[in-house]
């Protein structure tokens, strides 16, 4: 791969990055708009519910969405543009359908069930239910976007993100403060708001929809995506399963503050880790087989870790001020310590969407599900451990334990069939100016003044500047400037 190659292909990872992160931030704000409203409304009892709730919908559509958009993204560039690719999408988009439809059928015909099993009680049958059919009509929703940005229709994204959003805040507020249906409200709403959004997306997307169905890729794409799926359950099980076990060794208040602070950690996969991973998919399967793809994917892997860490640093010293910003009750306020856990757990995560390249174009994919395993049971035994003593730190501390060492599995397995050349003296080197800025931040305190703020601005600026001066090279400091100029011209057209 040649220099000026492998610099287009930056530009367009980061261009097309910055613009379908505006769409993930709109896709994801919603969660985030509200919460001022949540806490102000729902007690940290309250706020739990509705995390656990929530949990029970993701956790369904996680298992019945059989993993068919991952597969689609492997199958999408198996066939040129024509018939073979058209039998393929709607294959996926028969078979994703089944799996709303039975999803939907489990939550009418099991929802009293689920929620005895969880709050021990059916009083939250009906919330339960409407979560399971919200996240029914999402993750078809989920596999209409797959098609958009595989299309490169990134206005269209943007554009449908703002819609969702707004609507889904006008739901939520008049369901909330209107109708004063407490917990029931965001349930409501989101349903609601999802149905809204398949409807307006398979219109959009309609140019699809017909054709055969090809047997072919309903065993291919099953065999990819009931590996993924596996993984994937495995994942909002590390991600939010502590939920559980905060439950077990505490109470609905402390599942509550926990669940604030995942939200607010979980901000690092809205700005950065889903934008990267939705450019990046096809990107990687491109240049798979292109000379220098390992030292290309190594690259990437370094450029990734260093906006990471930034994000990481910013959000961790700050903290104690977006929980402030957020939660409207003082009962919240401890939340602010678990965010540090939760954020660097996400980007150590993060990492396997560029070091697990080997399993993906191998298909083997039975090795992320088999890394995912060990990885939650190092997760449910650190939490068993932690969470009795520590509480929700416990359950912070936990994650952080569970994502290293998937990360690390994933790495070390996935590099035998397909070798990222990880740039181990940036990297380390990196990693070093982030924890001496860690320090720096403990120094401060966590007071929140006008002179704490300054400071902590400062230790942030000095380490992305050294990260610019530093880490990157010459020529990859010019190529930055030249990126970011494109992402801005881009950005322009955009709202223009």
């Amino acid at each position: 791969m040649t220099a000026s190659g492998s610099g287009g292909k930056f530009k367009e990872l980061f261009g097309h990055g910055a613009v379908y992160g505006i769409g993930s931030v709109l896709q994801a704000l919603l969660g985030f708009v509200l919460i001022p409203l949540y806490t102000k409304n729902l007690s940290p009892e309250m706020y739990g519910a509705w995390a656990l709730i929530t949990l029970c919908g993701t956790l369904a559509g996680v298992v019945f969405y059989f993993g068919v958009s991952s597969a689609l993204a492997r199958s999408y560039y198996d066939y040129p543009e024509g018939p073979g690719r058209k039998a393929a999408v709607n294959t996926a988009l028969f078979m994703t359908a089944l799996g709303a439809a039975a999803q939907i059928a489990v939550g009418v015909l099991a929802g009293d069930r689920i929620a005895a099993a969880v709050f021990g009680t059916v009083e939250f049958a009906p919330h339960v239910r409407l979560a399971l059919v919200g996240a029914a009509f999402g993750f078809l929703n989920q596999l209409f976007y797959v098609l958009l940005r595989f299309e490169r229709r990134s206005t269209a994204v943007i554009a449908l993100n703002l819609g969702s959003l707004l609507s889904g805040i006008c739901l939520i507020v008049y369901l909330l403060l209107v109708r004063e249906l407490g917990v029931l409200a965001p349930v409501l709403g989101e349903a609601i708001n999802q149905l809204l959004l398949l409807l307006t997306l398979a219109w959009t997307c309609r140019h699809w929809l017909g054709g055969g169905i090809s047997r072919r890729e309903v065993r291919l794409q099953l065999a990819f995506g009931l590996p993924t799926v596996a993984t994937g359950l495995m994942y909002y099980l590390h991600t939010a399963g502590d939920r559980f076990w905060i439950k077990k060794f505490g109470d609905l208040a402390d599942v509550g503050v926990y669940a604030l602070a995942a939200r607010i950690g979980m901000l690092i996969q809205v700005l950065l880790i889903i934008p990267f991973g939705q450019i990046w998919t096809p990107v990687r399967l491109e240049m798979k087989d292109k000379p220098g793809a390992a030292e290309f994917f190594g690259r990437v892997l370094t450029y990734y870790l260093l906006a990471g860490l930034a994000f990481a640093l910013a959000l961790t010293l700050f903290s104690p001020e977006v929980v402030g910003l957020l939660a409207r009750q003082a009962d919240y306020a401890a939340a602010a310590k678990a965010v540090p856990l939760v954020v660097c757990a996400h980007l150590i995560y993060g990492l396997v969407g560029v070091l697990d390249a080997g399993i993906i174009f191998s298909r083997r994919i039975y090795l992320t599900a088999t890394m995912a395993a060990v990885a939650l049971a190092a997760n449910a035994a650190s939490n068993i451990v932690l969470v009795p003593r520590l509480g929700f730190i416990g359950a912070g501390c936990s994650l952080l334990i569970s994502m290293s060492v998937f990360s690390i599995g994933i790495g070390l397995v996935s590099n035998r069939l397909f070798p990222v050349l990880v740039e181990w003296r940036r990297v380390a080197l990196a990693a070093m100016l982030f924890v001496a800025a860690l320090l720096a931040g403990a120094a401060i305190g966590v007071q929140v003044t006008i002179a704490a703020v300054l400071l902590k601005l400062a230790v942030i600026a000095a380490v992305a500047l050294a990260f610019y001066r530093i880490v990157l090279g010459r020529d990859e400091r010019r190529s930055a400037g030249e990126t970011l100029n494109g992402m801005v011209s881009r950005l322009r057209r955009l709202a223009a």
